[in-house]
């Protein structure tokens, strides 16, 4: 079986503009019920199994010379 598959990165500079928090709130909403009613991990079950059911998102502080270069992963 084939399956279409997505990965996306994104960045965006802190801290956000409202109107774009406000897309950012409506994606996440899709995506949680994109999840939630449609995507399957690949080969589920299987030895093989890969997870393509997650989706996330965090704080980045590379570039900011703060010592914790992440903080912890949200789940969408």
């Amino acid at each position: 079986m084939s399956y279409k598959r997505y990965q996306l990165d994104l960045a965006f500079k802190l801290p956000l503009d409202p109107a774009l928090q406000g897309q950012l709130t409506a994606f996440e909403a899709t995506v949680r019920n994109v999840l939630r009613n449609s995507a399957e991990d690949i080969n589920a079950g299987l030895p093989n199994e890969e997870n393509t059911t997650k989706a996330t998102w965090h704080i980045c502080h590379h570039d900011s010379g703060n010592t914790i270069s992440c903080e912890p992963e949200q789940v969408i």
